[in-house]
């Protein structure tokens, strides 16, 4: 059948039991402060698109100029899609796990628990001085 799954509905509820596990244990590492949850993962992406920016300029292709509005629209669709910068760092840590570490608890989610915390916890960091929205 055409678009069938090959996994059975018990490996498919275990995976989705897993993910939602994995949601919440990341959410609850980077914001230990408040209960978190994470419904996209999409910062991930957000990340991505604005270090694409960066390579393109540094590749000289275009003048930073000229893509300031490519950023701009990604940050007002990251602004849409998270209420904080603790929401979004959640976020872009489950996109790094799901991309990186083969859905487990890894390098890249452990590497990214530090700088969150810092972020997160010292009143002179950028999360604390710039307002997400």
């Amino acid at each position: 059948m055409l678009g069938a799954s090959r996994w059975s509905g018990q490996t498919r509820r275990r995976g989705q039991q897993q993910l939602r596990r994995r949601r919440r244990d990341t959410a609850r590492a980077v914001r230990p402060a408040r209960r978190a949850r994470v419904r996209t993962a999409a910062a991930y992406d957000y990340g991505r698109a604005v270090n694409f920016v960066r390579w393109v300029v540094g590749a000289r292709y275009f003048e930073p100029e000229e893509l300031v509005d490519a950023v701009l629209t990604v940050s007002k669709r990251a602004r849409s899609a998270y209420d904080s910068w603790e929401d979004y760092s959640a976020a872009d840590t489950l996109g790094r796990v799901l991309r990186f570490d083969e859905e487990s608890f890894g390098h890249f989610y452990e590497s990214a628990l530090v700088p969150q915390r810092l972020l997160a916890e010292d009143p002179d960091s950028l999360w604390r001085t710039i307002p997400f929205r």
